[in-house]
């Protein structure tokens, strides 16, 4: 999970998810990336707490990119489950490193991610476990994770500001 700790990011139902997820594979581990206020990241660590989630939760706070996207390498899934977003930079980061996203139908996400082709999409919260749970380590994943990839590759910058000042000149 990278993003703001506020609730329209859906912190807490990657939190739900990970308490899901823990029971089938006790060694889950939720990076949580990112900061908030601070008696609202204190109720998200009292949550962890109180369902006994300190070996599968672990609060990073906020980290350089260079520790973020060595992160990405390491995970098998961004967990993505914001009610609303502008673009969705993270899906793009982690993709860059074959790590395809869980993401919330309807978050514009859906403009990134081609469902069950380059990332997984879910209308209900409680889906995220059982998508998790059902592409962990399978080969669906391994073709995920390529294609994933292929989908960042497609956003190279450079390019886009090339194309971007070309249609300027015109």
């Amino acid at each position: 999970f990278v993003a703001r700790l506020v609730k329209m990011k859906g912190i807490e139902s990657a939190l739900k998810a990970a308490k899901d997820i823990s029971k089938k594979l006790p060694g889950f581990k939720l990076f949580v990336v990112g900061d908030g206020d601070l008696g609202y990241v204190q109720e998200l660590k009292d949550y962890v707490n109180l369902n006994h989630l300190q070996k599968n939760v672990e609060f990073l706070g906020k980290i350089s990119d260079q520790e973020r996207n060595s992160l990405y390498t390491r995970c098998h899934f961004l967990i993505h489950p914001s009610f609303k977003e502008g673009f969705g930079l993270t899906v793009l980061e982690a993709a860059s490193s074959s790590t395809p996203t869980i993401a919330k139908k309807g978050s514009s996400m859906d403009e990134l991610i081609v469902n069950g082709k380059t990332g997984l999409l879910f209308d209900d919260d409680k889906q995220i476990s059982t998508l998790f749970l059902k592409y962990f380590g399978s080969k669906e994943y391994v073709i995920l994770a390529v294609n994933a990839l292929r989908m960042s590759q497609r956003y190279d910058w450079k390019q886009v500001l090339s194309n971007s000042k070309s249609i300027t000149q015109i």
